[in-house]
Parts: structure tokens; C-alpha cells; sequence
């Protein structure tokens, strides 16, 4: 808008509210030869998320008020965001790795996830969901079927993957009380999606046709 400031134009281009996603077709491609599952391999990290917001947006939005993409710096963690009416809300974080994800890939988003919630920067989700472009790995699925496990995994880790991470300005050290709601978060929110099964539900969307047609 017309006299906006720098960092509210920044804040309005980076959280962009989504009623209904814009797909790139240039970037779908045509060459139908090319199973669905290569071109989701093939997707750059940013029309990864675009490909899981339009999945979102059309199997799930019936869940949701609205739903928000944010992604990139500063998404706290949180690369689409789905609002309930009632005011809670689910995050969906995207990793487009070409290997599937090991417990030292997901360390800091885990810190990501308890640090803003502690510091109330961020809600704590009713769900959390991986969408991982390779799936997550077999040691990294035993971790979240455990969750109680995952606290003593991240404090145990943390120097390594989380201290110096978190954020760029700040060194994020574990005390008393943080480290006490690490051990008591409920990591049972945490969940991940087959990437085969969410290709299988969006292939049948108008975005589908689209991107896979």
C-alpha cells in the first residue's frame, strides 16, 4: 500500500495469506513421460512448497479458515501454516532433500519448534507435519513414533545442531527452564506425510492435471 515502510512491505511479501494458490506453469512442465514422483524430486525448494500448498489447499482446506504460506528466513519454522476456526492452528514444514531425512537433518527444526513456542512467539500446533520431498528416514520414523524420546535427542544435540542455529544474531543456550519445557513438550504432534501419498491425493486436483497432466 502507498506509504508503507520498507520492513512492512518486507512483512506483507514474505506471509502471504493464500486463497487460493497460483500454479507457475512454466515450472509444471508438459513432458508427461516423466513419472510424478521424479518431477516432485526435480522441484526447486521454493515450488516444493508452492506443490505442498496446493495439495493443502485442495484436500485439506475444509479443515482450515485459511491457510498461510509463509517459508523462507524467518518462518520460525512453519512453511504453511492452517488456521482452525477456532484459533488453534497445524504447521506443515517442507525439506526437499534429495535423501530421506535423518535425525540430524530435523534436530534444529525440532529446536525451532520449542524455542518460539517457549519464547510465545509462535503457537504451539495441534499437528505438526514433515513433508519431506524423499520421506523421512528409518531413523528418523523410529524417532517420531517414540516422541517421548525426542526431547533427550534434542538436548543432547543441541550444542551441535541448535545452539548457534536458531537464529543469526543470537547464541540460544540451554537453562533451567527451557530445558524443562523441552522435557515436558508433547511431541506427539509431530507426524510426516509419504510423499507418494500426498502425490497420489494432489494428482487428482485441478493442480494436478496441471502440474502432472
Amino acid at each position: 500500500r502507498r506509504g508503507a515502510t520498507v520492513k512492512e512491505v518486507q512483512i506483507m511479501l514474505s506471509t502471504n495469506l493464500i486463497k487460493k494458490p497460483k500454479i507457475n506453469i512454466e515450472l509444471c512442465g508438459t513432458d508427461t513421460n516423466i513419472p510424478p514422483i521424479s518431477k516432485v524430486k526435480i522441484m526447486e525448494e521454493n515450488e516444493f512448497e508452492q506443490f505442498t500448498l496446493e495439495w493443502i489447499y485442495a484436500c485439506k482446506s475444509s479443515l482450515y479458515t485459511s491457510v498461510v504460506r509463509i517459508g523462507g528466513a524467518g518462518d520460525k519454522g512453519r512453511d504453511v501454516i492452517g488456521y482452525y476456526a477456532d484459533g488453534t492452528v497445524d504447521y506443515y514444514q517442507c525439506k526437499h532433500y534429495k535423501d530421506p531425512l535423518s535425525p540430524s537433518d530435523y534436530y534444529l527444526e525440532f529446536g525451532k519448534l520449542c524455542y518460539y513456542t517457549y519464547k510465545a512467539e509462535i503457537k504451539v500446533p495441534q499437528n505438526y507435519y514433515i513433508v519431506a520431498s524423499n520421506d523421512v528416514g528409518r531413523a528418523l520414523l523410529d524417532l517420531i513414533e517414540k516422541p517421548a524420546q525426542i526431547s533427550r535427542e534434542i538436548i543432547k544435540n543441541w550444542d551441535k545442531y541448535c545452539k548457534d542455529k536458531i537464529t543469526k544474531t543470537e547464541t540460544i543456550d540451554l537453562d533451567d527452564a527451557f530445558t524443562a519445557y523441552i522435557n515436558a513438550f508433547d511431541f506427539s504432534i509431530i507426524s510426516t506425510y509419504p510423499i507418494a501419498k500426498i502425490i497420489d491425493e494432489h494428482i487428482h486436483t485441478v493442480y494436478g492435471s496441471i502440474r502432472f497432466g
